[in-house]
């Protein structure tokens, strides 16, 4: 379509001045968001939307290392990989980015960046906790660790808290820990009353 065509014509103009950024990861967002859309109602289907998400993998895959949303696309390309069936996989991909964030090497250097690494690292234990708790993985003790602290830790990424404290009370429920479902339930409507 003629958007897409103009996209694609200004991101060349802007690679080949030198000015990448993040237009490879804008590109690969707009395959995956694609993707996620499909329908998989029966195999045809299953089966093309697997292979959108492989494009949006290799779209992600593509982003350069130091590109302002490196971080983000590892993020997507773990999604990309659950939506490929491969739930193992994307966990070793969401771990990926769970050790550069542990690698002192990788410290932001700047606000702008830190606040990027912030929002990657949220979405990162977000979706990485929602593919534990997916019925096909079933991990909600993993779970739970992953979330321990999300608040604090992540004070500048409030969009996530009531879906976090949402992925509690199912990941409690899950490990068969009723009373501590109940509390979680409990914070949850002390926090969002309308919930």
């Amino acid at each position: 379509d003629f958007d897409k065509q103009l996209r694609d014509q200004s991101g060349q103009m802007l690679q080949e001045m030198g000015i990448v950024g993040d237009v490879a990861f804008r590109q690969a967002v707009e395959i995956f968001t694609e993707a996620s859309g499909m329908p998989d109602d029966d195999e045809a289907a299953k089966t093309a939307k697997q292979q959108a998400y492989a494009a949006a993998l290799t779209e992600f895959q593509s982003v350069a290392t130091d590109a302002p949303s490196y971080e983000r696309a590892l993020v997507y390309q773990a999604r990309s990989l659950a939506g490929m069936g491969q739930p193992d996989d994307a966990l070793a991909k969401f771990d990926e980015l769970l050790a550069r964030v542990e690698d002192s090497s990788f410290d932001p250097t700047n606000p702008k960046d830190r606040q990027r690494r912030e929002q990657a690292l949220a979405e990162c234990l977000y979706w990485k906790a929602d593919l534990l708790l997916d019925k096909a993985v079933n991990r909600p003790a993993e779970a739970l660790a992953l979330l321990e602290g999300f608040e604090e830790r992540l004070a500048g990424q409030a969009g996530f808290f009531e879906q976090v404290k949402y992925q509690r009370i199912t990941a409690h429920a899950g490990a068969g820990q009723p009373s501590e479902a109940d509390a979680a339930l409990d914070e949850l409507r002390e926090y969002s009353p309308e919930s």
